[in-house]
């Protein structure tokens, strides 16, 4: 039986925020790391709210960056489960370009509305 263990490390890093949300360096800075320890694929998520206004400005700037580098960049986002239907705290318009959605369960979605895991 074939093990489903890659044999060669993994060089990929899936949720990358930067600071067009509230991570710490720009897109290509994130990149410029990423190249440093030897990434091959890394995807751009930043989060957002339904009153979110910058995904064409971050949409670009991901594009942008594709073009100067050898990693294979994915744009997407992240939003925060609203309630139990799934409902998800984003733009009711997405612009061209978002690749993927994370659906975030930071907090746990119950019939009333988001609760803090603790209660």
């Amino acid at each position: 039986m074939a093990s489903a263990i890659p044999s060669a490390p993994v060089r990929m890093d899936m949720q990358v925020h930067s600071t067009f949300s509230d991570g710490a360096d720009t897109v290509e800075a994130n990149v410029r790391a990423a190249e440093a320890a030897g990434l091959t694929h890394m995807t751009c998520v930043d989060h957002v709210r339904e009153t979110t206004d910058w995904l064409p400005e971050y949409v670009a700037e991901v594009r942008r960056v594709r073009a100067l580098t050898d990693v294979r960049l994915t744009i997407g986002i992240e939003a925060k489960l609203l309630d139990t239907t799934g409902k998800l705290d984003m733009p009711a318009q997405l612009p061209d370009g978002i690749e993927v959605i994370y659906a975030a369960d930071h907090q746990v979605a119950m019939p009333g509305g988001v609760q803090h895991p603790d209660a």
